[in-house]
């Protein structure tokens, strides 16, 4: 019932390639010309982006049959996100955040992952116990994933 390093792997990779696809083709979107209707959010302290990373992690816990989708909006927001700062401020501006990047994707990755297995473990054996034994597996990794979440949301408080 633990999480397999290969099937991870091949999680991490299909989903990066599909990011990286919708960044190059949002390229060719010009969002120079509908600057004045974008709304930039004031800067975020570190506890209002924990409260949101939080939730979402709790949207990929509970809502786990339907992680796929969670994860196809998050990362088409990423992409389009990503796309209108490359577009706007820049390459270099757009790489102040990878500090930031580099924890909080792969584990938005790992913990989708974590919710995609658990949704195949009970479709395999659709019971509460399933459940219960997942989780019993795998809380270190729930728990890691979220320290890191915690970290995340310091470095991008701090940017």
């Amino acid at each position: 019932m633990s999480i397999s390093v290969k099937q991870f792997y091949i999680w991490v990779v299909g989903w990066t390639i599909f990011l990286v696809l919708l960044i190059i083709f949002m390229q060719n979107t010009n969002f120079q010309d509908n600057i004045e209707n974008l709304v930039i959010e004031k800067r975020k302290t570190f506890i209002e982006i924990l409260v949101n990373n939080s939730n979402n992690f709790l949207m990929y816990v509970i809502y786990f049959p339907i992680s796929v989708f969670l994860l196809l909006f998050d990362l088409i927001t990423i992409g389009v996100a990503s796309s209108i700062a490359l577009d706007i401020y820049g390459v270099s501006k757009t790489l102040s955040l990878l500090p930031h990047a580099i924890l909080e994707y792969p584990n938005l990755l790992f913990y989708s992952f974590l919710s995609f297995a658990l949704f195949m473990e009970v479709i395999k054996n659709p019971r509460i116990s399933t459940i219960k034994k997942f989780f019993s597996a795998n809380y270190r990794y729930y728990l890691i994933s979220y320290l890191i979440l915690i970290i995340s949301a310091f470095i991008e408080g701090s940017i």
